[in-house]
């Protein structure tokens, strides 16, 4: 079966932004008396912006202009023009412009980041955060099962064997465009009225969303955890071992804790650890890890792609070369599924690589025993 892995979209375009500039949002079915009966206050409202404005990075500069960009991109006319055009174009689903926009959304609050203070604005910018990747991790099950056809891909259009979106991404979006509507209402002075999703509007139907998202992690977990056959623990935990066991040798022991002046760092001698056999076996282990995918987790599916992605890229210092990538990637998997632990010391006494950190999507912090530091501060 010939399948290809969304991992995620830099570039999203279907040729609907430029016919969607109007900024109106689709007319409230409710009456005025009956959004503000659903959203009478029930969390302390005050707040504050604590973004730090910084003109390198493009995109909002503060909470109010995130909130006013991404209500627009999600709840203008996009879905009145696509329906409009559809008959006489080639689109993709609406959902596709969608998660476009949530890719874009993520970039735009973590990038900066967008930091917000206050207890009921704080559970809606999660919120937000959390439904962005459920629309961006459904997206990936466009593929789930589907035979592409055996040829240059650039001769096909390969949205025409795409599964449809799922119900759970549409409700993501739903939820998206109720919560940033009310946001916007709320600390941007944007128009409209209140649908009730929000917990800074006062929005009775708030907790609907986290439901809904505690829900979604569930559906995932055992997404997960039906995935993660015996051959997938034993294949990840070999390929940490020889990973782990490169990483600690003598060479990259000595350049972890070596002066910077010393002669091992010239120029030229970067890449004296990666000989042709070493080459060849990565190669051969890429291999070994692609013929287990695609698996029933989406979210595994991204780590072992990520995975195999860095090592068919090689290691070559000129090449931008990372063997840290799959080695973290690789310890958070084999800790999640197998139950590993880092050990600080060797046999020898000395100190061991430490993969500082979770980088898998797979499995939480708490799941592979990681303990942020920064969270005691």
């Amino acid at each position: 079966m010939k399948k290809k892995f969304i991992l995620a979209a830099s570039v999203i375009s279907i040729g609907l932004l430029g016919a969607c500039s109007q900024t109106e949002k689709p007319e409230a079915t409710e009456s005025t008396a009956e959004a503000k009966e659903k959203t009478d206050v029930t969390e302390p409202k005050k707040w504050k912006d604590l973004t730090e404005v910084n003109d390198l990075i493009e995109g909002p500069q503060s909470a109010k202009e995130f909130i006013s960009m991404f209500d627009e991109a999600f709840n203008s006319n996009v879905e009145i023009e696509f329906n409009q055009r559809i008959k006489e174009e080639d689109l993709a689903p609406i959902e596709y412009y969608y998660y476009g926009e949530a890719t874009s959304l993520d970039v735009a609050l973590h990038d900066l980041p967008i930091k917000v203070k206050g207890k009921s604005i704080e559970k809606d910018f999660r919120n937000i955060s959390l439904l962005s990747y459920i629309i961006s991790d459904e997206q990936s099950k466009v593929l789930d099962g589907v035979d592409l056809p055996d040829a240059d891909p650039t001769t096909y259009n390969e949205q025409k064997y795409w599964n449809p979106p799922t119900d759970r991404q549409k409700q993501a979006i739903k939820y998206m465009q109720y919560l940033l509507n009310d946001l916007d209402i709320e600390i941007s002075e944007g128009k409209g009225e209140l649908k009730g999703y929000s917990y800074q509007a006062g929005g009775k139907k708030a907790e609907e969303v986290d439901e809904f998202i505690e829900d979604s992690k569930i559906a995932r977990n055992e997404a997960r955890d039906a995935a993660i056959t015996p051959e997938i623990k034993e294949v990840v935990k070999d390929n940490f071992e020889y990973f782990d066991k490169i990483l600690n040798n003598d060479y990259f022991y000595k350049e972890r804790n070596a002066d910077p002046n010393d002669p091992m760092f010239d120029e030229g001698k970067e890449d004296v650890w990666l000989t042709e056999e070493i080459k060849s076996e990565v190669e051969k282990r890429a291999d070994e890890i692609e013929a287990l995918m695609p698996t029933k987790s989406s979210d595994l599916d991204q780590d072992l792609g990520n995975v195999v992605g860095e090592m068919r890229a090689g290691f070559e210092y000129e090449n931008g070369g990372d063997i840290y990538i799959p080695h973290r990637i690789l310890y958070g998997l084999h800790a999640g599924m197998n139950g590993y632990r880092y050990v600080e010391r060797d046999e020898n006494g000395r100190k061991r690589l430490d993969p500082e950190g979770n980088w898998t999507v797979s499995f939480t912090d708490e799941e592979i025993g990681y303990k942020d530091p920064f969270n005691d501060f």
